[in-house]
């Protein structure tokens, strides 16, 4: 709330009616949560402490999986645990960012530093006492001295993009306190950065996790000799942080303007960047896991949609693939137009070549075929409609649908969990692609040589074929969504905002007004 109490507002809502989930304001504005600051410094060396020991413990497991799985997990339990008083920062990358859009005042940014770094240290200390250092701030072997910096950037930026937008958003009909995910957000996010960039760099992500390990590191190492990648990983991390803030004021441009930072109106910009983002780093992450791991790949691309879609579902609608924008147009549900559709193409299109050569040049020019050996044609096809249409069915389903409104928080899982399922499912019998742009910048990425362009054409006609018979399929399933006719009641219990919809498109809060003027009603019936 704009007072700074961050919990009295969902209390007194509670009261009235039912048990907040979470609160709408909660993550709306900065405000000390507690009365007293320093509970909010205190939550950030705690945070940072366990943090830093986690990381540390999954040097030794020497499992990328496992290490990426307990590394989200800690971040999105002391998320939860600790967002509502200090917003769980726990990474000069994320302060830097709140700061520069104005989120944190600065003498409190400085403060959060110190309380990060100090948890860092103390985190890898604690650790350093039982056991043999796992983790050294370098490049892996293999990899050029630029490429493990620049892929720390680029991951630190993704996870302080996907916390400004699940915890900072402070215009109401952006959000509109869809806040239950944020932990979760998080943690996908870190596992998603973690796999893609831990065979490069080992993903530290943080700079005051860099700071912690490299400390020690050089305190124990007599010799002293060795090059100070520290320095260069904390530039990139910081930088990384820094164009993510630029780009929350650019997708939330009423972020902006609430802050008279930036000046943009065009809506229609601000969906296709999101989109841009979101199929960039879809391809970006999926391309670095599955040339290293590529049984990891299906898990890692799950991790990134779920974290985007949360970030960005109420901005563009968070489609990230042109078979759902097919399906969206199709449904004729009004939160994407035909030339919005062409448009989210075009950028969906473009970022998938772009996050094609993007991991291509981390891994030196190393790509992989679009069409895996040893499956027939029919095969091939059949598996790529069938999942297609599943993904772009549960997509629209959940988060377009006026019924499933109450489930809109949740599409971001509900698309993840389908690309988890058929890159698992289908995976080595046509590589479980699912989306046309995805087909595109992987063929495009190998210049089109003259056989595998045919067969991204064949790719491309089934997948948008299942999201044309995707739309077919919510016409047949839900005709009331098409043809029923809502009563004043249903109207008003669809208060919030729909997914795809966001500033003066969103629709009022209809259930809050009849909850208004019924207890208007009530208290003039006890008067009488």
């Amino acid at each position: 709330s704009s007072d700074g109490a961050l919990w009295p507002k969902c209390a007194a809502r509670s009261a009235d009616r039912s048990p907040a989930i979470a609160p709408s304001g909660a993550h709306s504005s900065f405000g000390m949560g507690q009365e007293n600051p320093f509970a909010n410094f205190a939550c950030e060396v705690i945070g940072a402490f366990f943090i830093a020991v986690t990381f540390a413990i999954g040097g030794l497991l020497q499992n990328r999986i496992y290490a990426g799985v307990i590394y989200g997990c800690v971040v999105a339990a002391l998320t939860y645990a600790m967002g509502r008083v200090s917003h769980a920062h726990f990474n000069p990358a994320v302060t830097m960012a709140a700061a520069m859009t104005r989120d944190i005042p600065l003498a409190h940014a400085g403060l959060y530093l110190i309380m990060q770094c100090m948890g860092s240290f103390l985190g890898i200390w604690a650790f350093l006492l039982f056991f043999d250092p796992a983790r050294k701030v370098e490049p892996l072997e293999g990899f050029a001295i630029w490429q493990a910096p620049v892929v720390e950037g680029l991951y630190t930026g993704l996870l302080v993009f996907v916390h400004l937008n699940v915890m900072h958003a402070k215009v109401p009909p952006e959000h509109a306190g869809k806040t239950q995910t944020y932990g979760l957000a998080m943690g996908f996010a870190v596992f998603a950065a973690y796999t893609a960039s831990s065979p490069i760099s080992s993903g530290f992500l943080n700079p005051a996790l860099v700071l912690g390990v490299d400390a020690p590191d050089r305190i124990l190492n007599k010799d002293g000799e060795e090059p100070f990648y520290s320095a260069i990983y904390i530039a990139t991390q910081l930088m990384g942080g820094i164009l993510a803030g630029m780009l929350f004021l650019a997708v939330r441009p009423s972020e902006a303007s609430a802050r008279r930072a930036l000046q943009l109106t065009a809506k229609i910009h601000s969906k296709l960047l999101a989109e841009f983002i979101g199929v960039f780093m879809l391809v970006t992450t999926y391309g670095l896991t599955v040339i290293r791991d590529p049984a990891l790949a299906p898990w890692a691309a799950c991790a990134v949609l779920v974290c985007l879609a949360c970030s960005l579902g109420t901005v563009s609608g968070a489609h990230f693939n042109p078979a759902v924008t097919l399906t969206t147009v199709c449904s004729c549900r009004q939160t994407t137009t035909l030339a919005e559709g062409l448009l989210y193409w075009v950028m969906q299109i473009g970022a998938a070549c772009g996050g094609a050569l993007t991991f291509q040049a981390f891994h030196s020019g190393t790509t992989f075929p679009l069409k895996p050996a040893g499956y027939r044609w029919d095969q091939i096809l059949a598996s790529e409609f069938a999942f297609t249409f599943l993904l772009c069915f549960a997509h629209v389903s959940v988060s377009v649908m006026r019924k499933s409104r109450f489930l809109s928080d949740m599409f971001g899982l509900a698309q993840g969990i389908t690309v988890l399922l058929g890159g698992v499912a289908i995976g080595k019998i046509s590589g479980g692609w699912l989306n046309p742009a995805v087909s595109m910048g992987v063929t495009a990425v190998r210049q089109f040589e003259e056989s595998e362009a045919w067969d991204c054409l064949y790719y491309i006609g089934a997948q948008f074929s299942g999201g044309l018979v995707a739309a077919i399929g919510l016409l047949i399933t839900q005709p009331s969504e098409f043809f029923g006719k809502h009563d004043e009641e249903s109207k008003q219990s669809e208060g919030g905002v729909r997914i795809g919809k966001s500033g003066d498109d969103a629709e009022e809060d209809g259930q809050s007004g009849g909850d208004a003027g019924k207890r208007s009603r009530d208290a003039s019936q006890i008067r009488d």
